[in-house]
């Protein structure tokens, strides 16, 4: 600074050298005090169970991406490179999907797990772009996130989007933070909040071609999550300031910008569970803190059992019928049509057939009636050749009914490539054609199903199909789980749920205090004695003192009755009841049934270590004399050639005749 002093005339001029700022030094966290937070409430860890921290397909809906190419999982990462179409490119992702309009509901992510705005609203991705070749481009790349209402959204312009956040493809690793309330394009015609949930949640990566892009993760979060905040101090340095977390490999995160205090409290909700130091930052230097603020990561659970297939064991073509649909074999089949070279002679135990029409049906044969109070739950594995095109043909369906002729008709199934598992849940809330649920009712003998409408020829596979009661406690079951948290070993309690709503007051507590991960992973619950019949959700809440997360079964249990099986014997009725003869060697061939009633029946001399043998009164008797007593049925003669014995005159054929049953008594000689 300057000073003018005027004295006796003269003006004398002085200057003093400014005083040189302290340094920086970040004070808190100093190593002393508790510097672990609870890691914020992000979508894909509490709702879905399933971080998408990219460590398995499940973290992307692949199958919906648009101009990405080579789309893999590889150490953690997502990796894919973009392309055009003449000249044309869009590379997008879907972290949920929303559904096609008109097809069944809860089979994509997003129509199973709505995003409430309300709560969720910050996006942050750790990203980084390079050319096809894996070099740096030098270009930077614009990113930014689309969102959808429903499954109507592409129809009917339910849509929005962020504003672009510009990336440098430095060959670098960068994290992008959007707010989805306020980052907006200005053309966009729908804001986040305008919806109250959000089923489609698309990320645009950039909107060039021959680009690979690599994602590490991605989250989903609201503002200032309870318990993942720290309060940050430091000395030094001139407002204002600029607070970064840094990441173990240096790379940072701005938490706050324009600070003019020397403390503040820090939100690092958008930040997945690990070790940050706290950089702070003024015009001209930095410093860092020398201890790192942890940031716990939640603990996730996941029940095996019971689960959306519900009770496999107890399946309708097996307790009904005595033959499982799957391994297919011709006896699962009453009927086909527009199915050609359908055949059952493959390792795999599947049905495979050629479409000749676009109307491709497999009518499952039904020993009786189905009592569809019972069996609810429906899944079965289904491949259709070629490529995905749902305006084409990509569409399966299942009817069933009393009448060939007018069978209740299911809305649209999309159709995958390759070979998949298709679980539909429970039939109750089937959507059919026209917009109805719950018309799985009454005791229909039909069930079908079409595998694809395209008119061109398509090769099909079907494997199985399994119509299975819900899991049942009668009186016991079996809860099953897996569980996962790095950090610590986190507590389960588990309750029986009458509504899927947590908290009401129709929850019953089942256990408590449970390991995250004891050896066997499993509880076996005495369910018929401590809650009243019905039919319950299963969930699980699993706790590490500073997270705390939530799953529900995928499927319900019915406890007390279990699952009865429906028998009723409508044949015979007594009215002209008739039985046609199976056909029988000895009977049909031979024609001397093997009835014990002569001598003829049995070549006694050719029996071996047997005496005092007799055939009496319609019984073949006799006492083993040493430890291989046999007597035979047929014998194949002493001399080849020689057509003396009747198992050379009269041969039995292997392909007509398989199964032998007889009945037999043994008692010691005492």
């Amino acid at each position: 600074m300057r000073f003018i002093f005027i004295l006796s005339g003269l003006i004398i001029w002085t200057i003093f050298s400014p005083v040189t700022p302290a340094a920086i030094i970040v004070t808190e966290p100093d190593g002393l005090g508790d510097a672990r937070i609870a890691e914020g409430v992000e979508f894909s860890t509490y709702e879905i169970g399933n971080r998408w921290d990219m460590s398995d397909a499940a973290d992307v809906v692949a199958k919906e991406s648009g101009y990405l190419e080579n789309q893999e999982f590889v150490d953690g990462v997502f990796r894919a490179t973009t392309f055009d179409i003449d000249g044309f490119s869009d590379p997008a992702f879907f972290l949920t999907y929303q559904g096609v309009s008109g097809s069944v509901v809860s089979m994509n992510n997003g129509q199973m797990y709505p995003i409430d705005t309300a709560k969720y609203r910050t996006l942050t991705m750790r990203i980084r772009h390079l050319g096809s070749n894996g070099t740096p481009t030098g270009i930077s790349q614009p990113i930014n996130v689309i969102f959808f209402k429903d499954e109507n959204s592409y129809l009917e312009s339910t849509f929005g989007y962020s504003d672009f956040i510009s990336v440098p493809s430095d060959g670098n690793w960068h994290i992008v933070q959007f707010d989805l309330v306020n980052d907006l394009e200005a053309s966009s015609q729908y804001a986040w909040t305008d919806f109250d949930t959000v089923k489609g949640l698309r990320i645009d990566p950039t909107p060039y071609s021959d680009i690979q892009i690599e994602v590490d993760w991605v989250r989903l979060t609201g503002p200032n999550s309870p318990g993942s905040e720290f309060s940050a101090s430091w000395s030094g340095g001139v407002a204002p300031y600029e607070i970064n977390a840094v990441l173990s490999n240096g790379e940072t995160f701005l938490l706050a910008e324009a600070v003019n205090e020397t403390s503040m409290s820090l939100d690092f909700s958008g930040l997945p569970g690990g070790d940050y130091r706290i950089e702070v930052a003024d015009a001209n230097e930095s410093g860092q803190s020398a201890h790192p603020v942890h940031v716990n990561e939640a603990p996730i659970l996941n029940f095996t059992q019971p689960d959306i297939a519900g009770d496999e064991s107890k399946r309708f073509s097996l307790i009904e019928g005595g033959n499982p649909w799957g391994p297919m074999d011709a006896g699962d089949i009453l009927d086909t049509a527009n199915l050609a070279n359908v055949g059952f002679d493959n390792p795999s135990g599947s049905l495979t057939a050629d479409s000749t029409s676009g109307d491709p049906a497999i009518v499952l044969k039904t020993a009786r009636q189905i009592n569809t109070e019972v069996y609810r739950m429906l899944s079965y594995t289904l491949s259709v050749s070629g490529t995905r095109d749902i305006g084409e043909g990509s569409v399966a369906r299942v009817f069933w009914g009393d009448n060939l002729a007018d069978l209740n008709t299911s809305e649209d199934i999309i159709v995958e490539e390759g070979l998949n598992r298709y679980q539909l849940g429970d039939l109750h809330d089937l959507l059919m054609e026209g917009g109805e649920i719950g018309l799985w009712q009454g005791t229909p003998f039909y069930f079908r199903i079409d595998p694809h409408e395209f008119q061109a020829p398509r090769s099909i596979r079907l494997d199985d199909v399994t119509l299975a009661p819900f899991d049942s406690a009668s009186p016991d079951f079996l809860i099953e789980w897996v569980a996962s948290d790095t950090d610590d070993e986190a507590t389960i309690s588990f309750y029986a749920d009458l509504d899927r709503v947590p908290g009401n007051g129709n929850e019953s507590l089942i256990a408590q205090g449970l390991p995250e991960n004891p050896e066997d992973k499993s509880l076996l619950w005495n369910a018929a004695s401590e809650v009243p019949d019905g039919t319950y959700h299963l969930y699980g809440v699993i706790n590490d003192d500073l997270n705390q997360t939530l799953r529900y079964a995928t499927g319900p249990l019915r406890v007390g009755q279990g699952n009865p099986i429906s028998l009723s014997i409508i044949q015979p009725d007594g009215i002209g009841d008739n039985v046609i003869a199976t056909k029988e060697f000895s009977r049909g061939v031979r024609k001397n049934a093997w009835d014990m009633s002569n001598n003829d029946d049995v070549p006694l001399p050719k029996s071996f270590d047997v005496e005092s043998q007799a055939i009496s009164g319609g019984i073949l008797s006799g006492t083993s004399s040493g430890d291989d007593p046999s007597f035979y049925l047929m014998y194949p003669g002493d001399i080849p050639g020689q057509n003396s014995s009747n198992g050379i005159e009269i041969p039995i054929s292997t392909a007509d005749y398989r199964f032998l049953t007889f009945k037999a008594k043994f008692q010691a000689d005492s």
